[in-house]
C-alpha cells in the first residue's frame, strides 16, 4: 500500500511541475508544418527528366542513383549488375580471381571466368 501512495504523490509531483514550467512543447506539429517535413523539393526541370530516358551522367554519376534507375539505363540484366557491382564498390573481378589470363565477367551476383585454351576449373587454375 505504502508503494502505491508512494507512486501517486510522485505522478502528482511529476504533474504540478510540469504545469508550472513555463515552457511547453507538444509532441505534435501544426499540420502546414508537418506537410513541410513531407514535401519532396523537387528541381526546376523536373518535368523534363520524367520523360528523358534515363542517363549515366545524369542519374547516377551527378547524384546517388538506384538500382532501378540504372536498369532504366543499361536495359540488360548483365550490364546493369557489371554496372552496380562497380558502382557500389562490389565488383569480385576487381580481385582479378582469374588465373593464367583468364577473364573475369559478372553472372548475377556472382563471377565467372572465361578461360584460355590448355585451362579450365572455377578459376582456371587447372
Amino acid at each position: 500500500m505504502e508503494s502505491s501512495s508512494s507512486l501517486v504523490m510522485f505522478v502528482l509531483l511529476m504533474c504540478s511541475i510540469n504545469s508550472s514550467y513555463p515552457y511547453s512543447y507538444s509532441v505534435f506539429m501544426r499540420k502546414d508544418a508537418a506537410h513541410e517535413v513531407l514535401r519532396v523539393h523537387k528541381r526546376a526541370n523536373y518535368f523534363l527528366e520524367e520523360i528523358r530516358p534515363g542517363n549515366l551522367e545524369r542519374e547516377c554519376n551527378e547524384e546517388k542513383c538506384s538500382f532501378e534507375e540504372a536498369k532504366e539505363i543499361f536495359h540488360s540484366q548483365e550490364k546493369t549488375m557489371e554496372f552496380w557491382f562497380n558502382y557500389k564498390g562490389l565488383n569480385p573481378c576487381t580481385t582479378n580471381p582469374c588465373k593464367n589470363g583468364g577473364v573475369c565477367k559478372i553472372r548475377r551476383y556472382n563471377y565467372f571466368c572465361i578461360c584460355p585454351p590448355k585451362f579450365g576449373g572455377d578459376n582456371c587454375e587447372k
